[in-house]
């Protein structure tokens, strides 16, 4: 039997991705003020990579300014961000300056 695929995967053996289902709920790390305020609850962020000088940083955007970085699911984020995957974020809860996001890909 040859150059059929009979499994999960596609020709070569690669595993597919997972990412356009990956779903994650993250606290903004270091939210900046400035754009916090301008945030309300069910508003919709961008989740981008912010290249940094050693390493890239999965942050969340509004209006394009930088509301602040993700750690949880960030290498995910990242991984599937680098395969081409978009992702965004609803804002689910504000309190006290803390920022909490509902990220999917879209």
């Amino acid at each position: 039997m040859s150059g059929g695929s009979t499994g999960p995967f596609p020709s070569g053996g690669k595993k597919q991705s997972n990412c356009e289902f990956l779903t994650i709920n993250s606290v903004v790390t270091s939210p900046k003020p400035n754009v916090v305020s301008q945030l309300k609850t069910g508003d919709i962020v961008d989740i981008a990579v912010s290249p940094t000088s050693s390493y890239s940083v999965v942050v969340a955007l509004f209006q394009g300014s930088e509301l602040g970085s993700l750690m949880s699911g960030a290498e995910s984020l990242l991984d599937c961000i680098e395969q081409g995957y978009f992702f965004q974020g609803e804002v689910t809860r504000i309190h006290n300056g803390r920022v909490d996001l509902h990220i999917s890909a879209v």
